[in-house]
């Protein structure tokens, strides 16, 4: 029997099933972070770095159910809440922003350490570190102009917003190509041979790159080529639970366990 009422699927059904994917993703890091800290063999640095990554994984997920909760629960069947966009998902932007930029300065740290020296050779690194500054850059000023203008995100954009985001969305999917094709070449061309971690490492960065850049891409296609739906927002929630699950799964893939030479 069908009811009569408001459709709403068509607006919040991609925000709703992406964050449904995005607690999914958010599970799998607590996962990761279980595997990892009971018994850790890597510095303090990168532990407090993991540990800040799965608390702001776990800030990004409640930011956002908070979100979805104000839109379908206390403003059921209105659509004028749809006007402006809630602090709490600016907020998360800006969580977005911070996550991505720290998995991506670890990947130019990475890149870092297996390239040989000389000038030439840091050419790679220091093109990969550039273009993830400047998409942590645009990203603060995309959340900034998010806070100012909330009126003018989900429904007739402001034109800062617009370019802001773009930039930095399109930086980070240069930086992850860039990252990925960088470490494959320099783990392929080691001279210790190709073992089997090797390979597991040069799968995993493959698979991390085209994951994260085809979600990025699939963000920036859904952002521009239909500005009146919502889907790119299931996209943009869930590119922060890439990054995060990327990251702490790179650093499970470099961590001997306790008692294991």
């Amino acid at each position: 029997m069908d009811y009569p009422g408001l459709d709403m699927s068509t607006t919040l059904g991609p925000v709703y099933w992406g964050t449904v994917i995005s607690l999914v993703l958010g599970g799998i890091t607590v996962l990761q972070a279980y595997i990892y800290f009971p018994h850790p063999s890597d510095r303090l640095f990168i532990q407090l770095t993991a540990g800040s990554m799965v608390v702001f994984d776990f800030v990004s997920s409640a930011l956002v159910a908070q979100s979805v909760y104000y839109y379908t629960v206390p403003h059921f069947g209105s659509v004028v809440p749809l006007a402006s966009i809630t602090p709490e998902l600016s907020a998360e932007c800006l969580l977005s922003t911070i996550i991505t930029f720290i998995s991506q300065l670890y990947f130019v740290i990475q890149i870092n350490a297996v390239t040989k020296t000389g000038r030439a050779s840091r050419i790679i690194p220091i093109s990969v570190g550039l273009f993830s500054i400047l998409a942590f850059v645009f990203g603060v000023a995309c959340s900034s102009v998010m806070f100012i203008f909330h009126h003018n995100v989900l429904d007739n954009r402001e034109e800062h917003f617009e370019r802001f985001f773009g930039l930095a969305k399109g930086f980070g999917a240069l930086t992850d190509i860039i990252a990925t094709i960088a470490m494959c070449k320099l783990l392929s061309d080691s001279k210790t041979g190709i073992t089997s971690l090797l390979k597991s490492l040069i799968r995993f960065i493959v698979h991390r790159g085209v994951l994260v850049t085809l979600i990025q891409m699939l963000l920036l296609i859904t952002f521009y080529a239909v500005p009146s739906n919502l889907a790119w927002l299931a996209f943009h929630v869930n590119v922060t639970k890439l990054y995060a699950n990327t990251f702490c799964e790179f650093i499970l893939s470099q961590t001997t366990p306790a008692g294991k030479d």
